[in-house]
């Protein structure tokens, strides 16, 4: 690093401050009417051409849009385009997984869903320049063009910025130097990806705390803000930009929290009434949630959120005490730390009436006890008082593609399958009292978009066990004269959940939700992997998405790259069916944070809440003189047939 600068008057000048004058004299020069599309425009024509470019004749001729006319953001001012490479803002090309989310383990499967740009403008262009003609007002207009990426509003007139900016998520260079701005709004901290942001020359005294949401900044310029506030001055001289946001963001208020989320019942309040009146209706209750590992947690990788909030400390109370306001019959989580489910999940929520399951990533074999601790792995807890635990499986999809004689042992089953380390679980479960039975799945599928074979091979690898659980759970004897007696496995109530890293128009989707899918289907992108894909995969649950009987959710994953769903809660709809689930965030508080976690929620996933009812057999078979194994271990449970 650079030794600092001494200046004229013996006071050192830092290297960011340094930069940060150099930033502002550039700024300054550019007072001219649309200085910056001149200069981009002036360097294109005077760029040496040692080439003859040869373009498709089919492709149409690139236009530069004019905002003039009603097409632009200001109904008295002209904004010219800057030339140069631009990338189609709507296009997916290049764009990773791990680009659009903070944390490669637990990345989305898609890039973000984009706002498309209005038919009528070309979007060859990401740069706009309006700096330098006198511009008093910003056009609602402006804030359409989601796809920006820079925007020159300097040397204008402007006294206020519209807290409609916030639209615009693209931007990483916002340049309002010498304007009569005395304030910032505070929705400028939506921008997240912003990385230079240049304030030069305006009345502004003071910052919003929402700014230490723009962990990406790195450049603020605050030179010739007369009045500004001394403490944020002397930290950004100092320090520099990252130094100011990090105060911005740790020392900031807590936001007030959103409104509790509203349970959506699936059935009327008459059906609702006759339900908890009704002596022999069996009910049960589902939470899935992927709580974030601490170790996938450095604030590196959630920069937006404030140290206090990220630690882990803070996160599992918070964490702990929602599981326990939803009391729910089982508790599937994902990315729990194997030390963390020892000695803090299983301890505190055994005295909730709750014994746990749990297996940690294949990896963990490998390392010392230590390393061992911290790999994550899935939990599923349930109440001991109401369920007994039949029988417990680890789906280590590694091992399980490696045993399949019918998977094509090529470079691409060790490099695919054989290379990720996710795991899912299956349980099975016979209700105290009635004996019915229940098969419960958790899992964590690959993140990685690239790997969208893996995702289905694991995913069918996974219902394929569920249903031998539920097969083995169908010939275990009843537990007494009156409870159930299942014909085969598709009678045996199952639940499939987790955070399948999948969204609604994936293969896995489709799957699960049909029931099939076509063994040439597109997300096996061509390789080989036995019957599924000579035959196609396919199940016989007859399996439903809990949410997809109300408006579902926009989102279950919360980031500044990403929002949509990922985690589902699957059930058997010919055994089961859903009654209620526990709705969304609310909007409007969601239109004010820029990604979790945060203050209000732990984990950058939501959790999911359901309640079912376990459809009453009709006309079921009674065994006559039912023989019943020993019971053994501290459950009370009986040995698998």
């Amino acid at each position: 690093m650079r030794a600092p600068t001494p200046g004229t008057n013996g006071v050192v000048i830092s290297p960011h401050l340094q930069q940060q004058l150099l930033k502002a004299e550039l700024c300054r020069a550019a007072a001219s009417p649309h200085h910056r599309a001149r200069q981009a425009a002036l360097a294109t024509r005077n760029q040496t051409k040692s080439a003859i470019t040869i373009t498709d004749p089919n492709r149409p001729p690139v236009k530069l849009v004019s905002l003039e006319n009603g097409d632009g953001a200001s109904d008295t001012t002209d904004g010219d385009v800057v030339p140069g490479a631009a990338v189609q803002p709507n296009s997916t090309a290049g764009a990773t997984a791990g680009g659009h989310h903070p944390s490669a383990t637990v990345a989305p499967v898609t890039t973000a869903p984009r706002l498309t740009v209005p038919a009528k403008v070309v979007s060859s262009w990401t740069t706009l320049d309006m700096g330098g003609v006198n511009l008093s007002t910003i056009a609602p207009t402006l804030f359409k063009y989601t796809f920006l990426t820079t925007l020159y509003l300097n040397h204008n007139q402007l006294t206020s910025i519209p807290p409609e900016i916030s639209r615009l998520r693209s931007l990483t260079l916002l340049d309002l130097t010498r304007n009569k701005l005395m304030s910032v709004p505070p929705e400028l901290g939506m921008l997240t990806s912003l990385k230079e942001l240049f304030l030069f020359d305006n009345m502004i005294s003071t910052l919003p705390w929402e700014f230490g949401t723009l962990h990406q900044l790195e450049m603020l310029g605050m030179e010739g803000n007369a009045t500004f506030d001394q403490n944020m001055k002397n930290i950004l001289q100092k320090d520099g930009t990252p130094a100011l946001i990090t105060y911005l963001r740790d020392q900031g208020p807590v936001p007030a929290p959103p409104p509790e989320r509203q349970w959506r019942y699936l059935i009327s309040d008459a059906e609702r009434k006759l339900l908890e009146t009704d002596p022999a209706a069996e009910t049960f209750s589902v939470l899935c949630y992927n709580i974030l590992c601490q170790w996938y947690a450095p604030s590196t990788m959630y920069g937006y959120t404030p140290a206090w909030a990220l630690a882990w400390d803070y996160r599992k109370e918070l964490i702990l005490t929602e599981m326990m306001n939803y009391d729910n019959d089982f508790l599937c989580l994902q990315e729990v730390e194997g030390t963390q489910f020892e000695k803090y999940f299983k301890h505190h929520l055994s005295g909730h009436d709750y014994d746990g399951v749990y297996w940690s990533k294949p990896r963990a074999r490998s390392q010392s006890e230590v390393e061992r601790g911290k790999v994550d792995g899935c939990a599923t807890f349930y109440k001991r008082t109401k369920w007994h635990l039949l029988d417990k499986q680890l789906l280590d999809f590694q091992a399980m593609a490696m045993q399949r004689p019918d998977f094509d042992k090529t470079q691409n089953m060790f490099t695919r399958v054989f290379a990720k380390d996710d795991i899912g679980t299956v349980c099975g479960f016979e209700n105290v009292e009635t004996g019915s039975r229940l098969v419960v799945a958790n899992v964590h599928i690959q993140w990685n978009h690239e790997f969208k074979d893996v995702k289905l091979v694991q995913v069918a690898l996974l219902v394929d066990e569920a249903e031998k659980m539920a097969s083995r759970l169908a010939k275990l004897p009843p537990a007494h004269p009156d409870a159930p007696v299942y014909s085969d496995s598709s009678k045996v109530p199952t639940i499939i959940c987790g955070d399948f890293n999948s969204v609604h128009d994936s293969g896995v989707y489709e799957y699960l939700a049909n029931g099939q899918v076509a063994a040439d289907h597109d997300d096996f992108l061509g390789h080989n992997y036995g019957t599924y894909t000579s035959a196609g995969p396919r199940h016989r649950f007859a399996l439903k998405n809990a949410y997809a009987g109300v408006q579902e959710l926009t989102m279950t994953n919360y980031t500044p790259g990403f929002v949509g769903v990922l985690d589902y809660v699957w059930y058997s709809s010919q055994t089961v069916t859903a009654t209620a689930v526990l709705g969304e965030v609310d909007p409007n508080y969601l239109s004010k944070v820029v990604g979790f976690p945060n203050a209000h929620f732990p984990s950058d996933h939501i959790c999911l809440s359901a309640e079912f009812r376990i459809r009453p057999q009709k006309d079921t078979a009674r065994a006559a003189q039912p023989s019943f194994p020993p019971m053994n271990g501290t459950n009370g449970q009986r040995n698998m047939a």
